[in-house]
């Protein structure tokens, strides 16, 4: 079954050719994959010399630190031995601070790992924790040092899960660690962020079973990690709500949020009182790896959150009163927005993407989209429907204790070089057959969505003739086929399609056209 969901959201990605995106000059579609071993991305950052990093997992047992230059040309990788990397941060000298996982039998760890901008590394850190940690978030802090958030799992009968935070210094070296937990919910954080007034403030879920029901959970610290106060959030319709994410603002703080498994976004003040909160009507469901996404403020005062859901994702731009301004789909597993140079953003996310002759079927690999400041850029992304709506949440105290944990261990990780190979992605594809005719030209169908007839027009000023039209399913079923010119002229009638995302084919004597259309009845 899993095999066959792959098949069939990779397939979205392929769907060809934008309609009505207008990217900037700087817009790029990539991926970036192996021959032989399967690899994804936790996420990324943008580096001081305006290139990006990628950080994640390769299926051999390998974390990987990629560099990228502004164009999405590969400058190095490296593969750690037993390390999966999270999340990484880049130093204004363009050196880069990787935080991840090292797993052995009977010895799970926090590592930190600091590289420079020619991917050389320079230090290496090894933290012991309570069981094994994962959902990281890494912050540089005021001082100077790092602050890491993430959660420590027991798989064992009772399961067991507590949030994590560890204060290291400059050179990674630890400070502190300590763990929360309620002892009868499973405790989850997913980021961390320092206040204006230096304490910390980390966000998640506080989940418990029988029946099931997960509780937003904040919590603040102070500047040596001892709790202030937590909280969780109470509503009896919502039987799952988490915060994945916060950005500080000048007079409070922004969560990006999950309520019921729909993308949300909620405003508090610095006593976690609620300023306004939005739902906005956009599944959200990571699909490859344990990555929710991500949220970044704006430079016009909005935010903009990234959201994965199963291959379409959501790339959503709000202002500052939480309202929606744009939302693009994404055609991958998206796990993290950056900012990019004139304005725009990189998008970093998991296939399969197809569109790459040489990729086997099913093998996992990265996207990365830039797009412009209005979040177009290239065929692998297009413009969604915007709604949101009000929501007003309820916050109420909650009991958690607190203890000190961690031990620093000396640990010499295994680097390698990796070889990655790369390519444009999102080209027109039917089914699991590259179309080897289709031209570089796109046409325009209008109206888009449509609800039953729609119409047909070639951009440009070409002699042709007409050949054949054809219509199919997103897994390559061909469900209408004409030879009738009149379709062009008196509108395509295709007949009961269901809602859904189509890929049109217009065979011409001058070449095949391909476009997207949505029906949406």
């Amino acid at each position: 079954m899993k095999k066959h969901l792959i098949h069939f959201f990779a397939c979205l990605c392929l769907l060809g050719i934008s309609i009505g995106a207008s990217a900037q000059h700087s817009a790029l579609n990539k991926v970036y994959y192996d021959m032989d071993y399967g690899i994804h991305t936790y996420g990324g950052a943008t580096s001081a010399d305006g290139g990006f990093i990628i950080t994640g997992i390769i299926y051999n047992s390998q974390g990987h630190v990629i560099k990228i230059d502004p164009s999405g040309i590969i400058e190095w990788v490296k593969a750690f031995d037993n390390i999966t990397f999270e999340d990484v941060i880049c130093e204004q000298d363009s050196s880069v601070v990787a935080a991840g996982s090292y797993y052995q039998p009977g010895n799970s760890s926090l590592c930190l790992v600091k590289l420079s901008n020619q991917g050389d590394t320079i230090w290496t850190r090894n933290i012991s924790v309570p069981y094994n940690p994962g959902h990281f978030h890494l912050q540089k802090s005021s001082d100077g040092g790092y602050l890491i958030s993430a959660s420590t799992e027991n798989y064992g009968n009772p399961s067991l899960s507590e949030a994590l935070l560890v204060k290291t210094s400059s050179e990674g070296n630890l400070i502190w660690a300590r763990t929360f937990n309620t002892s009868t919910h499973l405790d989850f954080v997913y980021s961390i962020a320092e206040l204006p007034d230096g304490n910390l403030m980390m966000c998640g879920e506080s989940r418990s079973y029988n029946p099931f029901k997960s509780k937003l959970l904040l919590m603040v610290t102070d500047q040596n990690g001892n709790l202030i106060t937590s909280k969780v959030m109470e509503d009896s319709t919502i039987t799952r709500s988490i915060a994945i994410d916060i950005v500080i603002v000048e007079d409070g703080v922004v969560l990006y949020s999950l309520l019921n498994d729909e993308v949300s976004a909620i405003k508090v003040d610095f006593d976690l009182n609620p300023v306004w909160s939005k739902r906005y009507l956009q599944y959200h469901y990571n699909m490859y790896t344990n990555k929710y996404g991500n949220l970044i403020k704006s430079i016009d005062g909005g935010f903009l959150l990234a959201s994965p859901s199963f291959g379409f994702s959501s790339f959503i731009k709000i202002n500052s009163m939480g309202e929606m301004v744009w939302t693009q789909m994404v055609f991958m597993d998206l796990v993290e927005a950056m900012h990019a140079g004139e304005g725009g953003f990189m998008l970093l996310g998991n296939g399969p993407v197809y569109g790459v002759k040489t990729v086997p079927d099913y093998i996992p690999q990265i996207g990365a989209y830039r797009t412009d400041s209005t979040g177009n850029g290239g065929s692998c992304i297009y413009n969604n429907m915007n709604h949101h709506e009000n929501y007003t949440p309820v916050f109420s105290d909650i009991i958690m204790q607190g203890a000190s944990v961690g031990v620093q261990q000396n640990k010499t990780f295994t680097v390698s070089d990796f070889t990655l190979l790369n390519s444009d992605t999102c080209v027109a594809f039917t089914g699991n057959a590259e179309s080897q005719s289709i031209t570089k030209g796109k046409i325009r169908i209008y109206p888009n969505p449509a609800k039953d007839i729609f119409s047909i027009e070639i951009p440009g000023n070409l002699s042709y003739t007409f050949r054949q039209l054809e219509i199919f399913r997103t897994d390559g079923t061909l469900v209408y086929h004409t030879i009738n010119p009149e379709c062009l002229t008196k509108g395509v009638s295709p007949g009961q399609l269901n809602n859904g995302l189509y890929l049109v084919r217009l065979h011409t004597s001058a070449g095949t056209f391909t476009g997207k259309l949505i029906i949406s009845k």
